[in-house]
């Protein structure tokens, strides 16, 4: 017996129509926006002339851009009003600030305080008062420590004066002995609290001080680089450049200069690079494209996400041989490198693949490698700070 099933025209269109505004109504729920609005209040005077800005996690804002959205102020009300846009279900961090980070608001006897946490599940509002603001730079105390040298060197592409400190260790200037070098990028936040983008520096000089004058390590140079307004286009390259022209500059321009001037140890087996987030990509970068020069490499939440992971799948393919043997490079995340978990997931994933191409290059190339996952660890100079001394006697506590 055969069934004959018989849907009209019109039947099927309404039918279709259905299934397909359905499929719109899920990605319009996907999609959904929620609106937050903030209500600032200031128990201090701000700083003279300066106005409130949400600085945050989510894109629209930067991310995290001192100035990212400028406040409204309300003289009936003596307060400071805004709204974002936020996807719904997303975690959301922020801070405000009068503009810059060293105006960041602080706690109630001017200390630093953590970054405020909202989930945007539906429109709210979020009334927030501030007990204190950041001083000025000028009037921030320094807490950098040790022989530091200070000189200016031009960037011969952009003709741009940029600033170099030098970390020499104790005993430097009554020797002979030359000694192995550090390069590390983002160098306002490697000394100096008064000079750090956000007020917390990564206690380079005291974490060195304390593992040679323990005798766990030898004696080593920093030479910290600033970073400058074009930091992004400097510490990446795409898939069409085959080279960073700021990683050139350092070989080509800051190296030399260094290896005149001080008493360095130039061989790659005794130069090291390093980095954090974008800056720990470009000590990466280095580390597998310019092994001539950087045998070993601190790599510290490295943004292996950056230009559809194209660094990290060029590792993956083996496209980097060394002669150089040993290396030792050192490569960490924290488990919540972000506000939202499936990305902190997603960055550990990402930081597998890694650890498992460099571990499959181990006998070829020679590679001693550290990959490390601190628990809690989050993607900040504070973290950074906290996983630097064991980095340091990763890479300067001699051969094995």
């Amino acid at each position: 017996m055969k069934i004959r099933c018989t849907i009209s025209f019109s039947s099927f269109s309404v039918i279709l129509f259905t299934f397909l505004q359905g499929i719109n109504i899920g990605q319009a729920i996907e999609n959904e926006i929620v609106r937050l609005d903030f209500v600032v209040r200031s128990k201090t005077e701000l700083p003279l002339g300066c106005d409130i800005y949400l600085a945050g996690s989510d894109v629209s804002l930067g991310p995290w851009k001192p100035n990212g959205m400028k406040l409204e102020h309300s003289e009936e009300t003596d307060a400071w009003h805004c709204h974002v846009g936020i996807k719904k279900g997303a975690a959301f961090s922020f801070k405000f600030t009068c503009g810059n980070w060293e105006s960041v608001e602080k706690g109630s006897h001017g200390e630093d305080i953590a970054n405020r946490k909202i989930i945007a599940d539906a429109r709210q509002e979020i009334v927030v008062v501030v007990d204190a603001w950041g001083d000025r730079r000028h009037d921030r105390r320094s807490t950098a420590t040790g022989d530091l040298r200070y000189l200016e060197v031009t960037d011969s592409k952009s003709l741009a004066v940029r600033g170099i400190n030098i970390w020499l260790p104790a005993g430097y200037a009554n020797t002979t002995q030359r000694y192995q070098v550090l390069y590390l990028l983002d160098g306002q936040n490697v000394f100096d609290a008064a000079k750090a983008a956000f007020g917390v520096e990564w206690q380079a000089d005291e974490a060195a001080e304390k593992l040679i004058s323990q005798g766990r390590i030898e004696p080593f140079i920093i030479v910290a680089i600033d970073n400058s307004p074009r930091r992004v286009s400097e510490y990446t390259r795409n898939k069409n450049s085959q080279r960073s022209d700021h990683l050139t500059w350092i070989v080509d321009v800051l190296k030399p200069r260094m290896d005149v001037e001080y008493r360095t140890l130039p061989g790659p087996e005794s130069t090291t690079i390093g980095g954090s987030s974008l800056g720990g990509l470009l000590a990466l970068d280095a580390f597998v494209s310019k092994s001539e020069v950087f045998g070993n490499a601190i790599c510290m939440s490295p943004s292996l996400f950056w230009d559809d992971e194209c660094l990290l799948k060029l590792i993956e393919r083996g496209d980097y041989r060394s002669k150089l043997k040993p290396r030792r490079i050192w490569v960490d995340f924290g488990s919540h490198e972000s506000d939202d978990e499936l990305t902190s997931a997603t960055h550990l994933s990402r930081f597998t693949r890694l650890k498992l191409a460099f571990e499959s290059q181990r006998e070829t190339d020679g590679l001693i490698l550290s990959s490390q996952v601190k628990a809690g660890g989050e993607h900040n100079e504070s973290a950074w700070a906290e996983r630097l001394p064991d980095a340091l006697f990763f890479i300067f506590k001699g051969n094995p």
